[in-house]
């Protein structure tokens, strides 16, 4: 099984290949990665990713819900090959 980390170079990999720019994406998930390999865990939960989402405090809650649309994204690309992956739900309150 593949790293976080390099699962996440795979996918934004791939998605470009498919015509996709994923400029934010792809500054943004290896962030993720970082934050995750900090926490010694390599697989994707509701609660890691809403806490990382809402990093830095200081923002609209808007930059937080673009952050956990590009996680639940991949989320669903990674729990193919990872079924303990959680895909953050859609409509969750980041407040």
């Amino acid at each position: 099984m593949n790293s976080l980390r390099q699962s996440i170079e795979e996918y934004l990999t791939m998605r470009r290949g498919l015509g996709f720019k994923l400029r934010e994406a792809g500054a943004t998930l290896p962030d993720f990665a970082t934050f995750m390999e900090r926490r010694r865990t390599s697989y994707i939960t509701q609660a890691l990713a809403l806490a990382w989402a809402q990093q830095p405090t200081h923002v609209q809650p808007a930059y937080w819900a673009s952050r956990l649309c590009h996680v639940r994204q991949f989320a669903r690309y990674r729990s193919a090959c990872d079924p303990r992956t959680q895909i953050p739900a859609l409509g969750r309150t980041l407040t």
